[in-house]
This record gives structure tokens, C-alpha cells and sequence, in this order.
């Protein structure tokens, strides 16, 4: 009769060990992570302090605001990122036992159109202006396509951020090409403690590459529109989905702003549909910029168009109509906020699921 041997119970010491060595490095890589968040902002506020003797106090005072912002998300976003950061580290060591050497993350490869593509994915020249407006937390859940998987967040007296954006992508690892936006602040059903994120409503570009990368890679699905434009005057600039039909969809953002911020990491939800069922992963952008400001209620101008438009980018799919999805969301007159980065800088991650 065959002996069975049971495995050893674990060493309590060595779990101990484990244990206290997974805590100092994770404080480890926080308080480094923080130490670096504080010198670059300390820079900055001595750089701004030497050019406010030019400028006004209210502008002395928004500059200083919005760098007191960027400050504290980077700073809530060092635990989480160090913890997540020791795990994945965890997770490669596993996969690599019994080798003699651990090798690090490596970027991985996509092939697109027979293109290969790398991730994380650049861009590397580009300018932003984007706005949120706070709108009613049952209007903004109506409009999610997939209720049972997110959540709005409510960030008090029942009202929900909405982000309209617009980013000129001059120069990036899916192309050239101009896109707008539409976003809701959600979280994960099923894990109401995650942190707070993105997810896109609607997403229109004029090149088909981008669309087919981000819809394999990310599970970002977007619309095309070959006929956007960007037009400038002295302080705005503005988006137009079709610049042959003066009907059609534009947003107009004011260009201003001197400031910069450095590797903010944005977190962007999505759905995955590579497994039988829908599956939440997320996405981290880390994000800077140049030549940047922040204001509040500032002059963003939207004009609205109609599936009426011949060319208009959501007459195929009517669900990424970013007018209805407006219209239904009763934005109010003025943004909470808005802002202008004259260069913007990052790269995504690839996707990790959410469990």
C-alpha cells in the first residue's frame, strides 16, 4: 500500500518574515514615492513664487490651487499604487520560481492590423482641454450601457461629475489624430472600496487605427469621424466633429495656464470582452503636462448637433451619440470646472482586471 506524504504545515517565523519583509517594502516604496511628489512640488511652488510678482492675485491664487490639487491626488494615490506595485512584483516572482534569476515586468506586445503595438502605450506631444459639470446621480447612472458593473460615484447633494474632453494627439503610439469625449466618475459594483474612476460614454476620433487598438487592448470603443477639425482664435480652441457642416457637434475650451504636473496617475474603467462574460478591468493613465490651468466656471462653449447631420459620427450607433447623451444629462450652463493643457505627456498601462 502506497504511502501518501502530506505536505509540511507552514513555518510561522518564515510567514512572519514574509509578512514584515511585504510591509517595509511597501512603506518603503510609499515614502520614496512621496518623498519624490514632495521635491517636484516644492520645486514648483519656488519656480511660481519668482514669476508671481508678474502676475495678479487671482491668478497668483488659481495657479496655486491648482497645483495644491495635483499635490494631494498624487499623494492619495501612494499607498494603493505601492500595494498594487508589491503585488504585481509578488505575482512575478511566483511565475518565475525556480529560475536563477528574476527578470523584470516586461512591456507586452499586441499585434493591431498586423501592426505590433507596445504597451504601455505613449503619447508623447499632445494638448488637452477638457470640463466637468456636476449633473444628477440618477440621470448620469441612466446612462451607463452596462448599470449591473458600475456605479456613479455621488460626490454629494445627489450630483455626479461628467467629464467632456478634447485631446489634439499630435504625436503618440496609435497615430495622429484628434478626439472627444464624454466620461462618467464610477466605481466597480461589486467593489464598492476601489478607488474612483473614469469610464467612457463615448469616444469620437478621426483615424481607424486608434479604433481598432483601443477596443482590442483596452475594451475602448470608439466612433470615427474623418472629418474633425481644430480651429484656434486668440483664447479658445475648438473641437468640431465635421468641419463641413456648421450643425455638427464643437466644443470650444479656453487656452490659458502656466503650471505643470508630473506622472498624475488617472484610473480608467472598462469592460473586457474577451472571456464568455463581460469582465471590469482598469486602466492607469500617468499623465503630465505643460503650459496647464485650472479654473472654475469658466467659458466652455458646446454647441449641440442632431442625428439630422449627413456625416455625423453616430448615425451608425446611435448608443455613442455624445449630443443625446448630453441632452439627456442636462448639463447646467457653466462647468464646475475646467482646464487647458498646451502639452500633455503620459502612457496607458495595460489592462488589469478588478476582482
Amino acid at each position: 500500500m502506497p504511502i501518501r506524504r502530506s505536505n509540511p504545515p507552514p513555518d510561522p517565523t518564515a510567514l512572519l518574515l514574509d509578512y514584515c519583509r511585504a510591509f517595509f517594502q511597501v512603506g518603503a516604496n510609499a515614502y520614496a514615492r512621496a518623498l519624490k511628489i514632495g521635491a517636484a512640488y516644492a520645486k514648483q511652488t519656488a519656480d511660481g513664487a519668482a514669476l508671481a510678482k508678474n502676475e495678479s492675485t487671482p491668478q497668483v491664487l488659481g495657479s496655486y490651487l491648482f497645483g495644491l490639487h495635483n499635490y494631494y491626488l498624487e499623494m492619495a494615490t501612494v499607498l494603493p499604487l505601492a500595494i498594487e506595485g508589491h503585488l504585481q512584483k509578488r505575482s512575478s516572482l511566483q511565475d518565475h520560481q525556480g529560475t536563477l534569476q528574476v527578470a523584470p515586468t516586461r512591456a507586452s506586445m499586441h499585434s493591431v492590423d498586423g501592426k505590433p503595438t507596445l504597451l504601455p502605450a505613449r503619447i508623447t506631444d499632445a494638448s488637452q482641454g477638457w470640463a466637468i459639470y456636476l449633473v444628477a446621480t440618477d440621470r448620469a447612472q441612466a446612462q451607463l450601457r452596462s448599470p449591473s458593473e458600475f456605479t456613479v460615484v455621488d460626490v454629494g447633494l445627489g450630483r455626479t461629475p461628467v467629464f467632456v474632453f478634447a485631446i489634439d494627439h499630435r504625436q503618440s503610439d496609435l497615430g495622429t489624430y484628434q478626439e472627444i469625449g464624454l466620461a462618467l466618475y464610477v466605481r466597480p459594483h461589486h467593489n464598492g472600496s476601489s478607488l474612483p474612476g473614469g469610464y467612457f460614454l463615448s469616444l469620437v476620433v478621426n483615424e481607424t487605427f486608434t479604433i481598432d487598438a483601443s477596443r482590442l487592448i483596452w475594451g475602448f470603443h470608439k466612433t470615427l469621424a474623418r472629418n474633425m477639425a481644430i480651429k484656434s482664435t486668440a483664447g479658445h480652441t475648438t473641437f468640431v466633429v465635421d468641419d463641413h457642416d456648421p450643425t455638427s457637434l464643437a466644443i470650444a475650451f479656453p487656452r490659458f495656464g502656466r503650471t505643470r504636473s508630473t506622472d498624475i496617475p488617472c484610473y480608467i474603467y472598462s469592460l473586457s470582452t474577451a472571456g464568455k462574460s463581460p469582465a471590469v478591468q482598469r486602466t492607469i493613465f500617468s499623465r503630465s503636462a505643460v503650459a496647464e490651468g485650472l479654473q472654475i466656471r469658466g467659458d466652455v462653449r458646446i454647441r449641440l448637433g442632431d442625428i439630422r447631420q449627413k456625416n455625423c459620427a453616430c448615425r451608425g450607433n446611435i448608443d455613442s451619440c455624445i449630443c443625446s447623451m448630453l441632452q439627456a444629462l442636462q448639463l447646467p450652463p457653466k462647468p464646475a470646472a475646467n482646464g487647458w493643457a498646451d502639452l500633455l505627456s503620459g502612457s496607458f498601462s495595460p489592462p488589469s482586471p478588478c476582482t
